[in-house]
């Protein structure tokens, strides 16, 4: 079930000029990519997140619609964005728009994750693969 619909989609990023249908196939893609970003940790409800962390979600879920929207729609879901899209090699000089450099700092190098979205994720806790530590029994 998506996490957004396309009025939270059109009040958040502003983008009424994309016909309603292009931006309702993405929804639900656009949140099962989210909860891939968060380790599957969302599911199908927001439910039991506080009201901040919802909406966090919902801003990276119209974060990441638009992002694919921009990348080829539909395409971009099935065959991802282009790593390179927008770089430029003339000569020995290459110019590129940055995209894979930044997303391997964040860890995450999936082409199809908006960059936004997963900065908006990262105060959340939903992107943690750290160890937890087990409680000890002593304790």
């Amino acid at each position: 079930m998506p996490y957004i619909d396309y009025s939270y989609y059109v009040e958040r990023t502003g983008d009424d000029q994309t016909p309603r249908e292009d931006i309702e196939c993405l929804l639900g893609p656009a949140s099962d990519i989210i909860d891939e970003i968060a380790l599957y940790r969302i599911g199908d409800s927001l439910e039991g997140y506080n009201a901040p962390t919802q909406e966090v979600i919902r801003k990276a879920c119209a974060a990441q619609v638009q992002y694919l929207n921009d990348n080829g729609g539909r395409n971009a879901v099935i065959n991802g964005v282009p790593k390179y899209s927008g770089s430029v090699t003339i000569g020995s000089f290459r110019y590129g728009d940055g995209r894979l450099t930044d997303t391997e700092r964040t860890g995450l190098t999936d082409n199809r994750f908006s960059r936004w979205a997963v900065k908006l994720l990262h105060p959340t806790g939903l992107l943690y693969t750290g160890v937890s530590r087990a409680r000890d029994e002593r304790e």
